[in-house]
């Protein structure tokens, strides 16, 4: 009786060992899985009464006129005056528009109706016809063209009043400024009609001569 027992428990043993190994082996031959990717979801809600906070951007010139004398120089100013060149050097008006008089100073300067379209029509339509006429007289290597400096008279500015040449606001009024450029070794200078003043900056209403 013990020896059947000894044997019985042997025979166990035995199977046990046998399915261990199995289960080693099986595991030993399963290719590992890769972590399937997490996504988070941030779901923003606001409730009743919540304050959030939006951005607004303000058309330049929608600011009330100031009085202030632009200086000869800023850093704005540079920036039109690069933007100003590039419009010559590359044909295309559209690089320039940067430095022209903002439509929104313009309509709160003139007097009278159909101001937009004054804008948009004769002040920016004559704009690109000046820039063809600079940018061919730059002739064939134009868009090399480098801005070396400019020269803004500012002893000779005069303060325009409301009611001269139909304005309803006043403004800085500058003649005659000098754009400097250089293609190659070679400089050369352009001249910048009319600029005009908006918050203590200048900006050009008109490029070559006055349009009427």
């Amino acid at each position: 009786m013990r020896q059947r027992t000894t044997t019985i428990r042997a025979t166990l043993v035995i199977a046990l060992l046998v399915v261990g190994v199995g289960v080693v082996l099986f595991h030993g031959h399963d290719t590992p899985k890769k972590p399937a990717p997490s996504t988070s979801t941030t779901t923003t809600t606001t409730a009743p009464g919540t304050t959030t906070s939006t951005t607004t951007t303000i058309p330049e010139g929608a600011f009330p006129q100031t009085s202030a004398l632009p200086p000869a120089h800023t850093h704005d100013l540079n920036g039109r005056m690069r933007a100003l060149l590039s419009a010559i050097a590359t044909g295309n008006p559209a690089h320039g528009y940067g430095a022209f008089f903002p439509l929104a100073a313009y309509l709160q300067t003139k007097a009278g109706g159909g101001n937009t379209e004054d804008w948009h029509y004769r002040l920016i339509g004559h704009f690109d016809q000046d820039v063809a006429t600079y940018h061919r007289e730059l002739g064939p290597h134009a868009a090399d063209a480098k801005l070396v400096g400019y020269s803004v008279d500012d002893a000779a500015a005069v303060w325009v009043v409301p009611g001269v040449e139909e304005n309803k606001g006043p403004y800085w009024r500058i003649y005659d400024t000098t754009l400097t450029y250089a293609i190659g070794h070679q400089t050369g200078s352009l001249r910048v009609s009319t600029m005009i003043s908006w918050r203590g900056e200048w900006y050009v209403v008109h490029l070559i001569g006055f349009n009427s």
